[in-house]
């Protein structure tokens, strides 16, 4: 499988090394987000998991609807860029997911 190359994907160099130690800006992660990769691999995530691992929103919505309510939660961002839908990412809905970062500033 390997790494996907993020500089091919319009992600700075810098951008690139924050994300990978997990000290990245809001600016790092929105370029991030709206790469081809990132696309893919949330499309992947919606398949396996289906909706939302915390309180199951999303089941019952229709595909297309599914991208605006499910997000990407890395569990790590060491693999960055070759991560694994099973082992590195999970998926939670808007809400679960700002809860979620809200309870771990704290």
């Amino acid at each position: 499988e390997g790494r996907t190359d993020p500089f091919s994907q319009g992600v700075g160099r810098v951008a690139v090394i924050r994300l990978l130690e997990g000290s990245f800006t809001a600016r790092d992660r929105r370029a991030y987000e709206k790469t081809e990769h990132f696309a893919g691999l949330k499309a992947l995530a919606i398949r396996y998991y289906g909706s939302c691992v915390l309180c199951d929103r999303g089941r019952n919505v229709p595909p297309k609807e599914k991208e605006k309510v499910l997000t990407i939660h890395h569990r790590t961002y060491t693999t960055l860029w070759s991560e694994s839908v099973t082992q590195d990412i999970t998926l939670l809905c808007t809400r679960c997911h700002g809860s979620h970062h809200r309870r771990r500033r704290k």
